[in-house]
């Protein structure tokens, strides 16, 4: 509830605001009215989703350009996007348009700035559109591939320069990656999990039972990376002070049984 300018607003847990004034009146009621977006790029999307062969989980748009992109990617596949660009008009011009459409905050976000600026998280996006940069140099590089995700992870850009892209990558000695190119389109993939890393594939970790994992990756310190989504639900797992089953993971896929179920968990939110 809050009072401003002479009027009291309550907003309910429906998600309805409700503004009451000095004096008797009708009440007037204003329904959102969700603006349908325009067709976008649908050559440019099909010609990136053949390649990269992917349609869900996260995708990071680097360059928004006019957001028609964007458009079709809201339109034709189930990703939650993430774009950013160095013109504020632009950011500002998406935030309004897929705010309209009751699309903002919940299939889009957008920020301003760079992927030098904004400082990513490492391995959170299944796809990176690099619109508005050409990662021609060995920075770029570890840049764009810093937030691929193991396990097949890409990121796509236009160009005409395929082979300085390929001289970045080499010169980046990025661990398990492929670089290929389809026309005007070069594709960069994080294949296989990360070095350092290894599986938990059985109950006590390995046929030895030996109840230790040989990672090298992980060591302190320790910070949390993500958190929440459906393998928080603790419907998924047997009491805790019990002896639950261990989740087994084998091949970037975690699997756990839990009371009358037996889940794959895959890509940060698909099951």
């Amino acid at each position: 509830m809050l009072v401003a300018n002479g009027k009291f607003f309550v907003v309910t847990t429906e998600g309805s605001i409700h503004c009451f004034g000095e004096g008797r009146g009708i009440a007037k009621v204003r329904e959102e009215k969700p603006v349908t977006l325009a067709t976008g790029e649908t050559d440019s999307l099909e010609r990136i989703l053949q390649q990269t062969n992917t349609s869900s989980g996260y995708c990071l748009v680097v360059g928004i350009g006019d957001g028609s992109l964007i458009n079709s990617l809201v339109q034709q596949t189930d990703f939650h996007i993430f774009a950013i660009d160095e013109d504020d008009q632009k950011v500002a011009a998406l935030r309004q348009r897929m705010d309209a459409s009751g699309l903002y905050g919940d299939r889009v976000s957008s920020r301003l700035g760079s992927l030098k600026t904004l400082r990513f998280p490492p391995y959170f996006t299944n796809l990176a559109i690099i619109r508005d940069m050409e990662f021609l140099a060995a920075e770029d590089a570890e840049m764009v591939f810093h937030v691929l995700r193991p396990y097949g992870g890409v990121a796509c850009n236009e160009t005409s320069r395929h082979e300085y892209l390929k001289q970045a990558v080499r010169e980046a000695a990025l661990p398990n990656a492929e670089l290929a190119q389809s026309g005007s389109l070069s594709v960069l993939r994080r294949i296989g999990m990360l070095q350092g890393t290894l599986d938990w594939a059985h109950e006590f970790g390995d046929p030895a039972n030996s109840l230790r994992s040989k990672d090298t990756l992980v060591k302190a310190p320790l910070g949390v990376l993500w958190f929440g989504g459906p393998s928080s639900d603790g419907n998924l797992y047997f009491d805790r002070h019990a002896w639950p089953p261990s989740a087994t993971i084998i091949g970037g896929r975690m699997f756990i049984q839990g009371p009358h179920t037996f889940l794959r968990h895959r890509n940060r939110g698909d099951w």
